[in-house]
């Protein structure tokens, strides 16, 4: 008898949910009976839900029990769902281990519950792996003039830096311009609404991205425009 498991996606974002698949199969010559499975659900993970089949949740570690796996095409499958969580160190490779743990019928290639994490010559468990991605993004902002007159125009650049390694996605800026100044343009080809203040993004490589906003200073005193 082998186990393969597989997670979709494969690359996710913290607060994605990933669906994990075990799906066992059977050489033969006979049936597989009372077989008990075990998910190691590592840290990095939560909110474990949408579990198939009777399986039942104990900690960080879910079971199911009592499964007949036949011989041949016909395998049997189990899933269940988590969460990716916000990292308590780097981000990486998740790595969410399964393995049969018991069977009534001997398999010669197998050593059930010996957690031996993908030994070649057992099949009877497997890894999934989850890469998290993570993205460092900075943000810096500078204006022409910073003593103008009244009347006269200045232009804020904010410029955005991903330090990566990997690209953020769904990223959005809000620089609302206060009392004081009038908006007047920027060059961020319509993607920033001079209503909101929210200059949308989207995905930034691990390079910088930037947004020239022009603005007329329209009364007299200090103007604090802000950006987060």
């Amino acid at each position: 008898m082998s186990l393969n498991k597989t997670a979709s996606p494969s690359t996710a974002n913290v607060g994605d949910v990933v669906t994990f698949t075990i799906t066992l199969s059977n050489a033969g010559p006979n049936p597989a009976t009372a077989v008990s499975v075990k998910d190691y659900v590592p840290a990095g993970f939560g909110s474990i839900t949408a579990i198939s089949d009777a399986g039942t949740l104990s900690g960080s570690t879910i079971t199911w029990s009592g499964i007949t796996v036949p011989v041949g095409a016909n395998t049997v499958t189990r899933t269940f769902q988590a969460t990716v969580l916000a990292p308590t160190y780097a981000p990486g490779e998740y790595k969410n281990t399964a393995q049969v743990t018991a069977s009534a019928v001997y398999d010669p290639d197998s050593q059930p519950n010996n957690m031996v994490n993908n030994t070649p010559a057992q099949d009877d468990e497997d890894d999934a792996v989850v890469t998290v991605l993570e993205a460092d993004l900075s943000l810096t902002k500078t204006v022409d003039n910073a003593t103008p007159n009244v009347g006269s125009t200045v232009v804020f650049t904010i410029t955005v830096n991903n330090a990566g390694p990997d690209a953020a996605t769904n990223v959005a800026v809000k620089d609302l311009l206060p009392a004081g100044l009038t908006y007047v343009s920027d060059n961020s080809g319509g993607n920033y609404n001079d209503g909101t203040g929210i200059w949308t993004i989207g995905t930034i490589a691990a390079a910088v991205g930037s947004i020239e906003i022009t603005a007329t200073v329209t009364t007299s005193g200090a103007k604090r425009t802000t950006r987060r």
